[in-house]
């Protein structure tokens, strides 16, 4: 049952708000974390038991360091116990997946990743120790954020789960949230894997150079607007239950440089690997070798949270190669060249890395490259791609309408001009576009 059924936006979700906001406040964690199990049982209920082993351990890791006060060599074991703990966790379930095609156990990066920085944090006095472990467990595995994050700090939600104030305002910004996140999926995610598909039945060596453009493209599509669609309705659902998460994507295909396109892109995953692994390594305090090294580190690390794959090893690669390439030399050329001419730059760069991204091997992305670009086949455009944009055009254009920011633009200014036009068309927009998913998930 997962965010885009029927069953879980009609059943499971107003089932889940009617018993939290008549649980007593005392009770509203401990309810929350309930449906959050429940959840979780209905989509991977073999590693439920895991999971729960999983957090408990690394809670108990936290109870030793507090234990240990300033015993230093005290405090230090059971933070690498944790650490060593979750790294073999997320070693061995990918390599299993990788080789043998066995699914990793759901939101097993996310929860291994969040109760490991919490237990980093109280290991290094950043984060207190959370006594209530029904508020940890609630931290680590509540069903919004529980399939692809956003990864958070435990201070980013103390203050929510200890002093809740739940409000009419909270569930109606939530709810609005959690359509457009539905809509990114159901409809634009959507459309890209169906235009994937058709695309697809063309053999390799008659791929034109539209053809391979489109595909590459509507891999982009796919991936971003299946994630960010996961972190807005992750945003969405925390807000409808009294929670703040952070946003995860924030435009990042408008991003003037690739060094900013990596930081507006997965944001919470790249501030998780800037604090765990490049400060702790030194970050660009140390040489060009150190703060090349690190970039490279934490670039392939992003690349790694999507799977343990060599693809996704060499996409984080190209990323730390091109972001010090600006860093050294191309920053003071960027500068002066007008934005415009700078987002085409990183637009184009960032949909290259998905020839990698999205390819089953590297041969495969070599082949798209060269036929990208005109050297593998010299067809401008053949007959079935021609067919395929002119039927998908006009969800080509509004998917690169919502890559960019010019919808919220937009909104800001009418409700300038016509606050009450504002309201009226924002209410009629998210009836439009939950009616549209809807009817796709029919």
């Amino acid at each position: 049952m997962a965010f885009t059924t029927l069953s879980f936006v009609f059943v499971f979700l107003p089932l889940s708000i009617l018993l939290f906001y008549a649980a007593p406040k005392p009770l509203k964690t401990a309810v929350l974390l309930l449906v959050s199990l429940l959840f979780y049982t209905m989509l991977d209920p073999t590693n439920l038991l895991l999971m729960l082993l999983s957090i408990t351990y690394d809670y108990l890791m936290a109870f030793l360091i507090l234990k240990a006060k300033k015993d230093v060599s005290m405090r230090k074991l059971p933070m690498m116990a944790c650490v060593l703990k979750n790294l073999a966790l997320v070693l061995v379930f990918g390599l299993q997946q990788e080789i043998f095609h066995i699914e990793m156990p759901l939101g097993l990066m996310v929860y291994s990743l969040t109760s490991m920085g919490y237990v980093i944090d109280v290991y290094r006095g950043d984060e207190p120790f959370e006594k209530n472990w029904l508020n940890f467990a609630l931290f680590c595995t509540f069903f919004g954020k529980i399939v692809v994050g956003p990864l958070v700090q435990y201070g980013d939600m103390r203050q929510d789960i200890l002093q809740r104030k739940p409000s009419l305002t909270s569930v109606g910004n939530g709810l609005i949230l959690f359509v457009s996140g539905l809509a990114k999926q159901v409809v634009l995610a959507g459309s890209a894997e169906e235009i994937i598909g058709m695309l697809q039945v063309i053999p390799q060596e008659s791929m034109s150079i539209v053809s391979t453009w489109l595909l590459v493209l509507s891999f982009t599509f796919k991936l971003y607007f299946t994630l960010s669609g996961y972190c807005d309705m992750a945003r969405g659902l925390a807000q409808i239950f009294s929670m703040r998460l952070p946003e995860s994507y924030h435009y990042p295909f408008q991003s003037r440089t690739v060094s900013d396109f990596f930081n507006r892109f997965n944001i919470t995953v790249t501030q998780y690997t800037n604090r765990y692994v490049y400060v702790i390594l030194g970050g660009d305090t140390n040489g060009y070798l150190s703060t090349a090294l690190n970039t490279l580190l934490t670039a392939m690390l992003l690349g790694l949270w999507f799977g343990i794959r060599l693809n996704y090893v060499i996409w984080g690669c190209y990323f730390a190669v091109l972001m010090l390439l600006e860093r050294w030399f191309l920053m003071k050329i960027i500068v002066h060249v007008p934005v415009l001419f700078t987002r085409i730059y990183t637009f184009t760069m960032v949909l290259l890395s998905f020839t990698i991204f999205a390819s089953d091997s590297l041969s495969q992305t070599w082949f798209w490259l060269k036929n990208m670009f005109g050297f593998g086949n010299s067809q401008w455009i053949d007959g079935y791609a021609s067919y395929i944009l002119s039927g998908n055009l006009v969800v080509i254009l509004l998917s690169f309408f919502f890559l960019t920011s010019l919808g919220s633009l937009i909104l800001r200014e009418l409700k300038k001009r016509s606050p009450l036009l504002h309201d009226t068309g924002r209410v009629l927009y998210n009836v439009g576009i939950l009616a549209l998913s809807v009817s796709l998930m029919l």
